[in-house]
Formats: structure tokens, sequence, C-alpha cells
């Protein structure tokens, strides 16, 4: 569940411009973080109220998606929330994050790796194989009742 639902979202963007209050004032009034509000009127101005919509899944960037925001970051021309919005990235932070992985890995660090616990091996052997049992001769058969009983001997004595 989000934290603040799109009506919610909308409601404080439309007050914003109806009111023509500053970020500052329209924070005060509806007790929410400025950057918050800040990041709405901006998704607001990019794309309307689709751009206020709660997101249920997290989206996943290609490498070449992620490398593009990266050049375009390290162009300086554009913030990092303007290049948020126009790649359609949630938050500049996340652009921050592949910025650093890219200083200190170069492209091998926009590569996603695999998190989470493995997946099990389906063909999984058993500790304890069994045996193939091949017929015994009359021989081997009498050498194992003979070890049966001598533990049993063991066992009561």
């Amino acid at each position: 569940m989000t934290k603040y639902t799109q009506v919610l979202k909308q409601q404080i963007v439309e007050y914003y411009f109806q009111h023509h209050q500053s970020i500052s004032k329209t924070s005060k009034y509806f007790q929410i973080d400025q950057h918050c509000i800040r990041h709405w009127v901006a998704q607001y101005q990019h794309a309307g109220s689709n751009g206020l919509r709660v997101k249920h899944t997290a989206r996943k960037f290609t490498v070449e998606e992620k490398l593009q925001a990266v050049k375009l970051a390290q162009e300086g021309r554009f913030t990092l929330e303007q290049i948020a919005l126009t790649l359609g990235i949630s938050e500049g932070s996340v652009i921050s994050k592949w910025l650093q992985r890219f200083k200190k890995f170069g492209i091998n660090g926009l590569i996603d790796k695999a998190k989470g616990r493995p997946t099990m091996n389906k063909s999984k052997k058993s500790k304890n194989p069994k045996k193939q049992t091949k017929p015994l001769t009359g021989l081997e058969e009498l050498e194992q009742e003979n070890l049966r009983l001598r533990a049993e001997n063991v066992f009561f004595i």
C-alpha cells in the first residue's frame, strides 16, 4: 500500500495551482514534505493526472536505458529530476545510484545482479542413494545372515 493515494496527490497539486501558493505554504497546509509536493507538481506538469498514478510494480530498466540516463546526467545540462521525468524514472535518486555504480564499476555496474535466494535444483540427488540390489548367490546370502547373527549376539550379550 502506498503512503499517498492518487486522489490526495491530485488534491494537493490542484490546491497548489488554484491558490497560487508556494510549495512551502502548500507543504505546511497539508503537512507533507516539500520534496514530495515539488515532485508531484513536476509529474503533473509533465504527464497530467497520469503522472500522479500509483505504480504497483517496480519497473526494470535495461542497461541501455540506464546508460542513456547516466550520459545525460554527466552532460550536466539537466537536473536528475528532469532526466527522471523525461525518461519515466520514478526519482532522480535512482539515476544518482546508477551514476555512482557507473563511476565505480563502469558499464558492468549497470547490469542487474540476481538478488535473493538461489532457486532450488529440481533434480536433487538424495544423500543416501539406494544401492542397486542384484541377486545374491547362496554363499553371499549365508555371509549376510552370519553378519546379522553376530550383530544380534553382540547386542544381546
